[in-house]
């Protein structure tokens, strides 16, 4: 659970501290991940270890609007629902939000179809849109956050909307 934690304070932290300038949206593709993305440019890699779970953030935006991609892979077991729940509660603790909608849903790799879910939530000053999605011993959450007075909420669609998990090699 304090991996979980650690994903989503570096979670936002990297909302805080995305990129100045924004180009248009690009698709951004990681094979050595297993997914691709849409980004409002390319993005920047970071990369660090916390209990054992090594996560990877994929992050590109500006004040108004943020998207980014958290790979966490972890050295254990998981539950799917119980991470993916862990995951959404300490996203909204930690950007101080509130959610306004929340489904299960489904993601495809390949052939194969994986259980995700689906949040929204608003905080005072922005709102946001995730789907996190466990594969394994590999989780995945695509977060987008806009800006309440100019952000565009056609910007959370294409960053969670352009989320793909690519068919295993």
């Amino acid at each position: 659970m304090r991996g979980v934690h650690m994903m989503v304070a570096g979670f936002a932290a990297a909302l805080a501290s995305a990129p100045v300038a924004q180009a248009g949206w690009l698709q951004y593709e990681s094979p050595e991940y297993g997914f691709s993305a849409l980004f409002p440019r390319t993005p920047t890699r970071q990369e660090r270890t916390t209990d054992d779970i090594i996560f990877t953030s994929f992050k590109a935006g500006n004040d108004a609007a943020s998207c980014f991609v958290v790979v966490a892979q972890y050295q254990r077991a998981i539950d799917p629902n119980k991470e993916a729940t862990a995951i959404r509660d300490a996203s909204l603790k930690a950007m101080k939000a509130t959610q306004t909608a929340s489904k299960r849903s489904a993601i495809m790799r390949g052939g194969e179809q994986l259980e995700a879910l689906e949040f929204e939530a608003a905080s005072d000053e922005r709102s946001f849109r995730s789907l996190i999605v466990t594969d394994g011993q590999r989780g995945y959450q695509v977060f987008g956050g806009v800006s309440k007075i100019d952000g565009d909420t056609a910007e959370l669609d294409a960053c969670v909307g352009g989320f793909r998990l690519l068919p295993k090699a």
